[in-house]
């Protein structure tokens, strides 16, 4: 599919405006950091951009661990007293 049937003409212009590019072409070939798990959540940048993520009400409602959360959540448990 041809980029033109993708986009109209002001949706690539409004596109390429808000991102600071000036061809649709940078965005196809931008280079993207890779996620890992020791990049952690910052809970500040989710609760901005929650309100994008359509669907996810884990995310939106703050229903989530960072990492450190997490792994101070498994500590506790696994220092837990069992009877």
């Amino acid at each position: 599919m041809t980029e033109s049937r993708l986009f109209s003409s002001e949706t690539k212009g409004l596109l390429l405006k808000c991102l600071g590019l000036s061809s649709m072409e940078e965005l196809w070939t931008r280079e993207y950091k890779d996620l890992t798990l020791d990049d952690d959540v910052n809970r500040e940048s989710v609760a901005k951009y929650s309100i994008r993520a359509r669907g996810s009400v884990r995310l939106f409602s703050g229903r989530y661990y960072t990492l450190v959360e997490y792994n101070d959540r498994i500590d506790r448990i696994n220092n837990l007293r069992l009877p």
